[in-house]
Protein backbone atom coordinates (compact mmCIF):
# COMPACT_ATOMS: atom_id res chain seq x y z
CA UNK A 1 0.00 0.00 0.00
CA UNK A 2 1.24 3.45 -0.88
CA UNK A 3 2.49 5.35 2.21
CA UNK A 4 0.95 8.58 0.90
CA UNK A 5 -2.48 6.94 0.83
CA UNK A 6 -1.97 5.63 4.39
CA UNK A 7 -1.10 9.16 5.52
CA UNK A 8 -4.26 10.55 3.93
CA UNK A 9 -6.36 7.88 5.64
CA UNK A 10 -4.74 8.55 9.02
CA UNK A 11 -5.19 12.30 8.51
CA UNK A 12 -8.92 11.79 7.86
CA UNK A 13 -9.19 9.48 10.86
CA UNK A 14 -7.62 12.15 13.09
CA UNK A 15 -10.21 14.67 11.93
CA UNK A 16 -13.13 12.24 12.26
CA UNK A 17 -12.05 11.08 15.70
CA UNK A 18 -11.75 14.70 16.87
CA UNK A 19 -15.30 15.36 15.68
CA UNK A 20 -16.68 12.12 17.11
CA UNK A 21 -15.26 12.96 20.55
CA UNK A 22 -17.40 16.09 20.56
CA UNK A 23 -20.68 14.67 19.26
CA UNK A 24 -20.94 11.00 20.24
CA UNK A 25 -22.28 9.65 23.50
CA UNK A 26 -20.05 7.46 25.63
CA UNK A 27 -21.75 4.30 24.32
CA UNK A 28 -21.40 5.42 20.69
CA UNK A 29 -17.76 6.37 21.19
CA UNK A 30 -17.12 3.01 22.82
CA UNK A 31 -18.56 1.24 19.74
CA UNK A 32 -16.45 3.43 17.46
CA UNK A 33 -13.26 2.54 19.34
CA UNK A 34 -14.02 -1.18 19.38
CA UNK A 35 -15.23 -1.29 15.77
CA UNK A 36 -13.15 -1.94 12.70
CA UNK A 37 -11.71 1.11 10.89
CA UNK A 38 -14.12 1.65 8.03
CA UNK A 39 -11.77 3.07 5.41
CA UNK A 40 -8.23 2.40 6.58
CA UNK A 41 -6.17 0.16 4.31
CA UNK A 42 -3.72 -2.53 5.29
CA UNK A 43 -0.02 -1.93 4.72
CA UNK A 44 3.34 -3.35 5.68
CA UNK A 45 4.50 -0.44 7.86
CA UNK A 46 5.95 -1.24 11.27
CA UNK A 47 4.29 -0.03 14.48
CA UNK A 48 6.81 2.77 15.02
CA UNK A 49 6.15 4.15 11.55
CA UNK A 50 2.43 4.35 12.32
CA UNK A 51 3.20 6.11 15.58
CA UNK A 52 5.41 8.67 13.83
CA UNK A 53 2.80 9.32 11.13
CA UNK A 54 0.04 9.88 13.70
CA UNK A 55 2.27 12.22 15.73
CA UNK A 56 3.42 14.27 12.72
CA UNK A 57 -0.01 14.64 11.15
CA UNK A 58 -1.65 15.49 14.48
CA UNK A 59 0.95 18.17 15.08
CA UNK A 60 0.44 19.66 11.60
CA UNK A 61 -3.27 20.19 12.20
CA UNK A 62 -2.85 21.17 15.85
CA UNK A 63 -4.54 18.12 17.37
CA UNK A 64 -2.73 17.54 20.63
CA UNK A 65 -5.23 15.41 22.54
CA UNK A 66 -3.65 12.15 23.58
CA UNK A 67 -7.04 10.40 23.39
CA UNK A 68 -7.53 11.30 19.71
CA UNK A 69 -4.02 10.25 18.75
CA UNK A 70 -4.26 7.06 20.78
CA UNK A 71 -7.57 6.03 19.19
CA UNK A 72 -6.23 6.62 15.68
CA UNK A 73 -3.00 4.72 16.35
CA UNK A 74 -4.90 1.89 18.07
CA UNK A 75 -7.26 1.47 15.11
CA UNK A 76 -4.45 1.66 12.51
CA UNK A 77 -2.39 -0.97 14.32
CA UNK A 78 -5.37 -3.24 14.88
CA UNK A 79 -6.34 -3.02 11.19
CA UNK A 80 -2.83 -4.13 10.25
CA UNK A 81 -2.68 -7.26 12.36
CA UNK A 82 -0.96 -5.94 15.46
CA UNK A 83 -2.41 -6.52 18.95
CA UNK A 84 -2.34 -3.03 20.49
CA UNK A 85 -3.88 -1.99 23.79
CA UNK A 86 -5.50 1.43 24.13
CA UNK A 87 -5.34 2.47 27.76
CA UNK A 88 -7.07 5.38 29.46
CA UNK A 89 -5.75 6.30 32.87
CA UNK A 90 -6.36 8.93 35.46
CA UNK A 91 -4.87 10.56 38.53
CA UNK A 92 -5.60 13.30 41.03
CA UNK A 93 -3.22 16.24 41.40
CA UNK A 94 -4.18 18.84 44.00
CA UNK A 95 -7.78 17.52 44.04
CA UNK A 96 -8.06 17.92 40.25
CA UNK A 97 -8.61 14.81 38.13
CA UNK A 98 -6.38 14.44 35.08
CA UNK A 99 -6.82 11.79 32.39
CA UNK A 100 -4.35 10.45 29.91
CA UNK A 101 -4.38 7.78 27.20
CA UNK A 102 -1.70 5.80 25.46
CA UNK A 103 -1.17 2.79 23.22
CA UNK A 104 0.92 -0.19 24.22
CA UNK A 105 2.19 -2.93 21.97
CA UNK A 106 4.17 -5.80 23.49
CA UNK A 107 4.71 -3.71 26.65
CA UNK A 108 6.21 -0.88 24.58
CA UNK A 109 4.49 2.51 24.79
CA UNK A 110 4.08 3.91 21.30
CA UNK A 111 2.71 7.28 22.34
CA UNK A 112 3.50 9.14 25.53
CA UNK A 113 6.19 7.83 27.75
CA UNK A 114 4.99 9.70 30.88
CA UNK A 115 2.10 7.38 31.74
CA UNK A 116 3.61 6.00 34.95
CA UNK A 117 1.73 8.30 37.32
CA UNK A 118 -1.66 7.36 35.87
CA UNK A 119 -3.84 4.55 37.18
CA UNK A 120 -5.46 2.48 34.45
CA UNK A 121 -9.21 3.09 34.20
CA UNK A 122 -10.19 1.56 30.84
CA UNK A 123 -8.39 -0.85 28.51
CA UNK A 124 -9.35 -1.66 24.93
CA UNK A 125 -7.82 -4.66 23.18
Amino acid sequence: MNVFLIKIQIFLYIILTSIFLRILSYQQLNKFIKGSPFFMSRSNLCQNEYSKIVERLSKKINVNKCFVKSIVLFKALKKNGFCPRLIVGGRFVDSIYHSHSWVELKEQNLIYQNKDDFKEVIRYT
